[in-house]
């Protein structure tokens, strides 16, 4: 099976892209002509680059994972996989949806269509799952000491004033992830090496990967008990988090700086597999 990818989100990609080559099959990516060409609003994939906000990097300086990836702008392939639900419209019965929004997820699951997301919860809402992966990262500083939150929309969490209020109290608060955050864009893969508990209390998406890669560090994250629900880590033990209702942030912060790291990033390790990923990708594709 030939399959073309487009790609609206570098992180996404990657998950779909590692384990649709793991099973064998032959997967490119769209180039941006061709992506907006039949009809997609916008595309992250410029000159052959992927772009993460507003910055270009080459498939393998965004993850070492993307070496030797393809592009083509011709159409010759028997599915079409995208994030956004234009792809339904554009591809009708060859395509494939893989939801990554909580809209979507809620809104769109009568859609007759081959569709997946990374919510454990997934059937509930008209939707295969299909498991999430990120490739194991290197730890590079043995005591870390930031308060990290990662997100372009940062005004519209309610975490934000509060962190800014530490931030400017002296405690070391980075808000990061857009032009228009505090800290501006910063890549995740550069600050969380740094960071010692990410805030992360937003609804917006599924599976976020900036609480991917943190815990995937052994890094906690701060959270309400109803978050992790809705945006799909319920198949995570609780212990990896640190819960709003239970700390404020600067508990949360204090306690996170002589937590088990290892146990965090054992734990997530041993649940979000690249075999769990590649099993349900192939129930996804019957």
């Amino acid at each position: 099976m030939k399959v073309l990818i487009f790609n609206h989100h570098p992180d996404c990609s990657l998950y779909m892209w590692r384990a649709m080559k793991e099973i064998g099959l032959e997967v490119d990516f769209a180039t941006e002509d061709l992506t907006m060409k039949v009809g997609f609003p916008h595309s992250s994939t410029k000159n052959n680059k992927f772009e993460v906000v507003n910055r270009l990097y080459s498939p393998e300086e965004f993850n070492p994972e993307f070496k030797n990836v393809s592009f083509t702008d011709k159409i010759s392939h028997d599915l079409y996989l995208s994030i956004q639900p234009e792809v339904v419209n554009i591809f009708g019965p060859y395509a494939y949806w893989d939801a990554q929004m909580q809209y979507f997820l809620r809104n769109f699951g009568h859609i007759n269509v081959r569709k997946s997301c990374n919510h454990p919860e997934a059937q509930k809402f008209g939707f295969k799952f299909c498991a999430n992966w990120i490739p194991n990262q290197n730890y590079s500083l043995d005591n870390p000491k930031l308060i990290t939150q990662l997100i372009t929309q940062h005004q519209l969490v309610q975490e934000t004033e509060e962190l800014i209020k530490l931030q400017d109290s002296g405690y070391p608060v980075v808000i990061a992830g857009g032009d228009n955050c505090k800290n501006g864009f910063i890549r995740d893969t550069e600050i969380l090496p740094k960071t010692s508990m990410l805030v992360h209390n937003k609804q917006f998406g599924i599976n976020c990967y900036a609480v991917c890669k943190a815990l995937d560090l052994g890094i906690p994250v701060y959270m309400s008990k109803a978050t992790k629900q809705i945006i799909g880590f319920d198949d995570l033990p609780d212990s990896l988090f640190l819960f709003k209702e239970e700390l404020s942030i600067l508990d949360a912060y204090n306690q996170s700086l002589s937590i088990n790291r290892k146990t965090i990033q054992d734990t997530y390790r041993s649940i979000y597999t690249l075999d769990r990923t590649v099993s349900t990708l192939k129930e996804c594709l019957k």
